[in-house]
């Protein structure tokens, strides 16, 4: 079972704070590499919360459509994705449906890619290290995994 609530309610302000001093750079670039294509953003839990607000954010400000989708919906999936630009958002970065994902998605051949987590140094941060053309943002997160 997640954290209750009412304690991540109570680190909001820290978790704000942490927001206005983070370096944006990498998540800058980023988003300035999938911003011209559709997106299709993959997580789970409360990484496919994250997923949704990214999707709502890209069509807005970008003007492309965008999709959520889960792990699981990635391998499953038969579409090229080759105009795609692919978001993977994981707070661990150690699930293996996410890493599955991400190993199935590139031979694909999406457009552009760029996985973003909350555990530098993670299975899914150091996976996508491997390729140049991937956009890797991790983040140490002072409020700990999503709940």
């Amino acid at each position: 079972m997640g954290k209750p609530y009412s304690s991540e309610l109570a680190q909001l302000g820290d978790t704000y704070r942490w927001a206005l001093t983070a370096d944006l750079n990498g998540l800058d670039r980023a988003i300035s590499h999938v911003a011209p294509h559709c997106l299709l953003a993959v997580g789970s839990g409360g990484s496919l919360s994250v997923a949704e607000f990214a999707v709502g954010l890209h069509e807005i400000f970008s003007g492309r459509m965008a999709k959520t989708a889960t792990p699981m919906a990635i391998g499953a999936s038969p579409l090229p994705m080759f105009d795609l630009a692919l978001l993977f958002l994981s707070a661990g970065g150690r699930n293996p449906d996410i890493l599955g994902a991400f190993q199935r998605a590139l031979l694909r051949e999406p457009r552009h890619v760029c996985v973003l987590t909350g555990t530098p140094g993670s299975q899914l941060a150091l996976r996508a290290a491997d390729f140049e053309w991937v956009n890797t943002v991790a983040y140490q997160f002072p409020f700990g995994n999503d709940g």
